[in-house]
């Protein structure tokens, strides 16, 4: 037994020997480790395996050596910006020289590599093609030959090799990542059928942000808060922009599945595929894949009120034929009055609703809201009309209310939207009204004061002091109102 433990302690000295004098030879084995010494110790010439190869990045173009190609191609003066325009300009310039750049010296090393993007290993989901290679930078992860590595570590520009181990990597299970709801979706799901899911990647924080700001434009003054805008909203579309529509491309998704492509967050929204859906999940930049219901849906556990009556499936059909690229939860439907010829209802539809139903607007005398609630997914009140002989809806506020006779007495009758005049919003119309807008015409109130509901959402001052309708609020409003309490009017 002592005699083949010996022999065991032996080889392991030998193995320890023969790989540390390997890393210490010229030619730049000390750039990897024992672990890798390993794994090419067991690979056949035809054998490939996926590393991770690191970069010194003084084989790339620095800051100011972009910034100098820059200044070759634009008149613009980045020390001495004139406007925002000109700051959006002269960022898309610099873009276009730095991807340049970039790209011309990631080709030459990964010619001098022997690699192609055939061996690009795309853990990330960016899409490395010799047009995208300057924008997403030097790929990190090939899948190589034994030949191919010991090429690598060769290079001077070449600093460390790895092994890369995917799951290993991960930040998230992929589980984790899906939201229940979308989890629900994708067990039912067929392997062609799509559904819309909305993503999201980690951000960078604002420090980094201003980082990047300082880096793209060096020497500019950009103590002009607008020039400061400017800069990062460039900064930000660039980075978000780029990521989102890569990862996008990576999937293979199409135009018509592309719903929308954020770029100045770290997110879109898509039509996927199961598979699509998962291959994100395994992807260290996503850490967030939730359900987009396409079209009017009643979202789970919402109890609509007139659900049972035959407006609402027409309700529903209407919308989605204008708007079934689009989320849009239904969370109720009311029919307030019918008649023969219209009908009042009341849709709240969750974000992001139909313009038509979200315009606040007055009616008759009345100013009819639509914003209410801090849930922004469910607080969109939507009061529209069903006309029967044209057998459509149409958005109260967009409407000339005398097509439709009766509905002035009955928005006044249901006490719907805002009197005019309710400057206090306590639903009558009263003295106090007349006080208020006179304490705000003579400065003695502050406007932003007068908020319509308990979640400061906030209206036209004006309309809800014009009284007697004629755009604007004055102290004839006031002295109309008095008048009118006095039986004067």
């Amino acid at each position: 037994m002592k005699k083949l433990l010996a022999i065991v302690l032996t080889a392991v000295l030998v193995l320890s020997v023969t790989v540390i004098s390997a890393a210490a030879e010229p030619g730049g084995a000390a750039k990897y480790g024992t672990d890798v010494a390993v794994r090419l110790n067991g690979m056949d010439d035809d054998d490939k395996a996926d590393f991770i190869v690191q970069f010194d990045q003084s084989a790339f173009p620095t800051d100011e050596e972009i910034n100098e190609a820059t200044a070759k191609k634009t008149d613009i003066d980045p020390t001495h910006f004139t406007s925002a325009q000109q700051v959006r300009e002269y960022f898309d310039v610099r873009c276009e020289v730095r991807d340049e750049l970039w790209r011309t010296a990631a080709l030459s090393l990964m010619d001098k590599m022997g690699v192609t993007f055939d061996d690009v290993k795309v853990v990330e989901h960016h899409l490395y093609t010799p047009e995208n290679v300057g924008r997403n930078g030097m790929p990190y992860a090939y899948t190589l030959t034994k030949a191919q590595v010991e090429k690598a570590v060769s290079l001077d520009e070449v600093t460390h090799v790895g092994i890369l181990y995917p799951t290993g990597e991960l930040i998230m299970e992929p589980n984790e990542k899906i939201s229940p709801s979308l989890m629900k979706q994708i067990v039912s799901m067929n392997k062609d059928d799509k559904v819309g899911v909305w993503v999201w990647q980690y951000g960078i924080d604002d420090s980094v942000a201003t980082r990047r700001v300082f880096d793209a434009f060096g020497g500019a003054d950009l103590g002009d808060e607008s020039f400061y805008r400017a800069a990062k909203t460039a900064v930000l579309s660039d980075y978000y922009g780029g990521s989102n529509r890569d990862i996008v491309d990576a999937l293979g998704i199409g135009e018509e599945d592309r719903l929308f492509i954020s770029s100045l967050t770290p997110s879109f929204i898509i039509c996927a595929t199961a598979d699509q859906i998962w291959e994100m999940a395994y992807s260290n930049r996503i850490y967030s894949i939730d359900l987009y219901e396409l079209g009017f849906h009643v979202p789970e556990g919402v109890e609509v009120k007139d659900k049972d009556d035959p407006l609402f499936d027409r309700f529903m059909s209407w919308g989605n034929e204008k708007f079934g690229r689009e989320e849009m939860p239904v969370c109720d439907f009311e029919v307030l009055y019918t008649s023969p010829e219209w009908s009042l209802i009341n849709a709240p539809v969750g974000y992001p609703p139909p313009w038509e139903m979200k315009c606040g607007g007055v009616v008759g005398n009345r100013f009819v809201y639509s914003i209410g609630g801090n849930d922004f997914r469910v607080s969109t009140s939507g009061y529209v009309i069903y006309d029967s002989g044209k057998d459509d809806f149409f958005s109260i506020t967009q409407i000339n209310a005398e097509d439709y006779p009766g509905l002035i007495d009955t928005l006044e009758t249901l006490n719907i939207g805002i009197r005019m005049g309710d400057a206090d919003m306590d639903g009558a119309i009263t003295v106090y009204d007349a006080t208020r807008i006179q304490r705000i015409i003579a400065d003695l109130d502050d406007p932003a004061d007068l908020l319509v509901n308990e979640d400061s959402t906030r209206y036209d001052r004006d309309i809800l002091g014009d009284y007697d309708g004629d755009g604007t609020m004055t102290v004839l409003d006031a002295t109309a109102i008095q008048r009118s309490i006095a039986g004067l009017e």
